[in-house]
């Protein structure tokens, strides 16, 4: 005579994330911060100062606000995914578990190695860039224009190669103790760059909206004048050089600025990368990522609507 012991317990819990089973971390990561994060991969303003000259010389007859539109537009088909795969899967990782386990996991490695270098590569050329570019433009010419020879030479010593490797490593040095911190502490530091970007918007475009063409031109030649040129003088050498300053419309062009119009809506998808730490990630992305990709899109829109009709 056997006597059967019921040994199943009792039923299991319904299946939670496994990463908060694998790891016990507790997501930290506000949706406030995620919007933060991704505002500031999009970066709108500074790729303003490399858009805007980038579309005006390489394409030639585009009309960019139009093209920064239609491309966005085009552009959230892609966000949108984006949104519905960090729903269905909402752990961190982003690409390498979206593509690893839609494709293929050899698909995923590939793919996050490659974002990993271009994300070095980035690291290390934005902080070369302080002491190479960003410190002497900003220097050297306030040092002309309040004839000020220790700003100029600072600019001039700066640029050096010793102070940019300097800078350099300070640079990797602070991003080193950003991360060592945690990521709510890194989520954190976001703020610094939103503000920024606030204080620009909100400074930048009501002056371009009031500033018109012929004041602008005056401005321009006032501060051209420290470096014994004027904007005409510029505009003359341009024309020798065979730049013709007011070509006719193209949709070609117009079209072909669409891929550097992806640093909106390919980088304001960011937070999703960290998926697994933002609280409710499947409200709060769909919030974090659409709002920061309109936003972007918004300020980098009424930029190039305002400055190509108030600037000659």
């Amino acid at each position: 005579m056997t006597t059967e012991v019921n040994v199943t317990g009792p039923p299991a819990p319904p299946p939670g994330m496994f990463l908060r089973k694998a790891t016990g971390l507790v997501r930290e990561i506000s949706p406030l911060d995620a919007f933060n994060i991704n505002m500031t991969n999009a970066n709108v303003w500074a790729n303003i100062a490399i858009l805007l000259p980038l579309g005006l010389v390489l394409f030639a007859g585009a009309n960019l606000w139009l093209s920064v539109l239609l491309g966005s537009i085009g552009g959230m088909f892609v966000v949108m995914a984006y949104v519905l795969m960090s729903q269905a899967m909402p752990r961190s990782g982003g690409d390498y578990v979206f593509i690893s386990r839609a494709i293929h996991p050899a698909i995923g490695f590939v793919a996050t190695f490659t974002m990993m270098m271009l994300t070095a590569f980035f690291a290390a050329y934005n902080c070369f860039s302080l002491g190479n570019w960003l410190l002497p433009d900003l220097f050297g010419p306030l040092g002309a224009m309040t004839h000020d020879r220790a700003l100029v030479n600072f600019a001039e010593w700066v640029a050096g190669r010793g102070p940019t490797i300097g800078l350099l490593v300070l640079s990797v040095l602070l991003l080193w103790f950003i991360f060592s911190r945690g990521v709510r502490f890194a989520a954190r530091t976001q703020w610094i760059s939103v503000f920024f970007i606030v204080l620009a918007s909100v400074i930048g475009i009501p002056l371009l909206a009031t500033t018109s063409p012929s004041s602008y031109l005056a401005n321009f030649n006032t501060f051209a004048a420290y470096f014994h040129t004027s904007a005409a003088a510029m505009e003359h050498t341009a024309q020798i050089g065979g730049v013709n300053p007011h070509p006719a419309f193209s949709w070609g062009a117009t079209i072909g600025f669409w891929p550097w119009v992806m640093v909106i809506w390919g980088y304001a998808v960011n937070s999703i990368m960290v998926g697994g730490e933002v609280r409710n990630p499947r409200r709060s992305q769909a919030y974090a990522v659409v709002i920061a990709t309109l936003a972007s899109a918004g300020i980098l829109i009424a930029f190039f609507v305002l400055a190509l009709r108030g600037i000659p």
